[in-house]
């Protein structure tokens, strides 16, 4: 009660402090709004976490990732999965959207980029970039990770950074990217922690869809397996969530 009284006092002295908390609840209100109506308009099924409903509040860190994610950084990591001139790239769960742009630039008017996230602040500002940097070769695309809408065998390599972890249905979401996957293709997932990527890739084995091809430290590359294992079960999927080499292939024109 006591430390009650002593914010309130605070923000008595301090009425800025008010205004501000309501320009933030104002802007979270909005972006939650602007979730669920783009789920409605866009018939997209969408999961409703705090996360995504507020997803400004990830912008906070966006500044501090751009500056110790340099693009030299990034672009290292993409090239180590394969992304080189007229590669075919999905990336999922895109943040800012320096690695899809990185990407499209690597992939050359000969490839094509798709970038897909759930927060509506983050494709909002992704397709600016893109537009403002002329970027014709990457497509922004708002939904879920395991609903891609990619044509099958699209993608000669999937990309994902810091993301893996948060994909509330990972077992549809390897099916998924295993579907937009070409035969031989590249699942990439790199990781804040090596703990998180010794878990990422436990899972992506265990579906029977991926083969470990490198893992190193908080990263980890797979090939799509052309034979498909039966898939882990539901029940062992829940039990464990509780986070290149390129075949050569004949491609036909578009």
């Amino acid at each position: 009660m006591q430390l009650l009284t002593q914010i309130l006092q605070f923000i008595q002295l301090h009425p800025v402090v008010l205004k501000v908390l309501g320009v933030l609840l104002l802007v979270h209100g909005l972006a939650g709004l602007t979730y669920l109506l783009s789920a409605v308009i866009l018939r997209r099924s969408v999961p409703l976490g705090p996360v995504y409903l507020f997803s400004p509040l990830n912008f906070v860190w966006h500044p501090i990732m751009e500056l110790i994610r340099p693009p030299w950084w990034r672009r290292k990591w993409l090239e180590r999965s394969g992304v080189r001139d007229g590669s075919e790239v999905l990336e999922e769960g895109f943040g800012f959207g320096t690695s899809p742009m990185i990407a499209a630039r690597m992939a050359g008017p000969q490839g094509q980029v798709y970038a897909l996230d759930l927060s509506p602040a983050s494709v909002i500002a992704l397709w600016l970039r893109a537009k403002l940097y002329r970027l014709r070769n990457l497509r922004v695309i708002f939904g879920d990770a395991k609903h891609t809408g990619l044509p099958d065998s699209s993608v000669d390599v999937v990309f994902i950074a810091d993301a893996f972890h948060e994909f509330p249905d990972k077992q549809g979401t390897l099916r998924e990217l295993h579907r937009v996957l070409r035969a031989g293709g590249t699942l990439a997932v790199l990781e804040d922690t090596a703990r998180a990527t010794k878990k990422a890739a436990a899972l992506v084995q265990e579906s029977g869809l991926f083969a470990l091809e490198e893992r190193d430290g908080n990263y980890a590359r797979f090939r799509k397996e052309a034979s498909v294992i039966d898939p882990l079960p539901e029940q062992g999927w829940v039990a464990q969530a509780g986070r290149s080499s390129r075949s050569t292939r004949t491609r036909t024109p578009v």
